[in-house]
């Protein structure tokens, strides 16, 4: 029902639900720093932890290997939503492009 609305049948819409990386220590690695980039994830009350994209977006995929030394961010197995699963999360992660 709106504008553009041409009849009532279902249309098929891929996106995907992406939980965003941030950086860890930006200045001590890359190619530079003979180190692979180290991200987390951020919390997901903060603004800009989830969103969505058009599956026609995603370009390629890398290798995310958890940073097992630094241990698992829920120490209690507790996070915030089943949903997203992050009661799993590790502290930090390894990216291999």
């Amino acid at each position: 029902m709106g504008l553009g609305m041409i009849n009532y049948e279902p249309l098929r819409l891929e996106f995907l639900w992406v939980r965003w990386y941030k950086t860890v220590d930006a200045i001590s690695m890359g190619w530079h720093a003979q180190k692979l980039d180290l991200v987390r994830f951020p919390s997901l009350n903060e603004d800009g932890a989830i969103g969505f994209l058009d599956s026609s977006d995603v370009l390629r995929g890398c290798h995310v290997v958890p940073a097992f030394a630094r241990g698992q961010l829920h120490a209690d197995g507790k996070g915030l939503s089943s949903i997203a699963k992050d009661s799993v999360d590790w502290c930090a992660y390894y990216v291999n492009q």
